[in-house]
């Protein structure tokens, strides 16, 4: 994940709940750990990760490679 982020930010999708809240600081503060840009962070927002779950199960018909929930 980290050797993805710092090649490519833009490529790895990250699914998380609504955007501004726990999950996509945490998608940020992943990057800029890894050494990824930052500015090129592919969020994907969700209502909540109830919703964001079966993303990573190919019920929306794409999957993501990394998923947080904050429980």
């Amino acid at each position: 994940m980290a050797t993805a982020l710092k090649a490519d930010t833009s490529k790895v999708v990250w699914a998380g709940g609504s955007a501004g809240g726990a999950d996509h600081i945490l998608a940020g503060l992943v990057a800029k750990a890894s050494g990824g840009d930052t500015s090129k962070l592919n969020y994907v927002p969700f209502s909540g990760g109830g919703q964001a779950l079966p993303a990573i199960h190919h019920a929306l018909g794409w999957t993501s490679d990394w998923m947080n929930e904050d429980l």
